[in-house]
């Protein structure tokens, strides 16, 4: 029976060629992205899942607004005690000096 479903999809195929090529193309093009965005994602949720108290860290960024919007992974030192002295509920703050990498 199964011999049988196997023949008929293989006549099918070939009496469609082309169908059959794109309808193969597409499947594995979007299997593919597929992919890429559950890797992509994945990534993004997985940055500093590493430290015991992860659910307890955050990053604060500065976003500059001109031609072209940019955020950098930093902010001015000032900010830093700013945040400390405004903010009872933190318990420890850590400032980055300024790099280049940008998002």
């Amino acid at each position: 029976m199964l011999s049988n479903y196997i023949k008929v999809a293989f006549r099918s195929l070939h009496r469609n060629r082309t169908f059959a090529a794109l309808s193969t193309l597409g499947l594995g093009l979007s299997i593919a992205c597929c992919v890429l965005i559950f890797l992509l994602v994945s990534h993004h949720l997985s940055i500093d899942r590493f430290h015991t108290k992860a659910d307890r860290t955050v990053l604060v960024t500065t976003e500059a607004k001109g031609e072209v919007t940019s955020r950098e992974g930093n902010v001015p030192y000032p900010m830093s005690m700013a945040l400390r002295q405004e903010y009872a509920f933190l318990e420890k703050r850590r400032w980055f000096p300024p790099a280049k990498i940008r998002w």
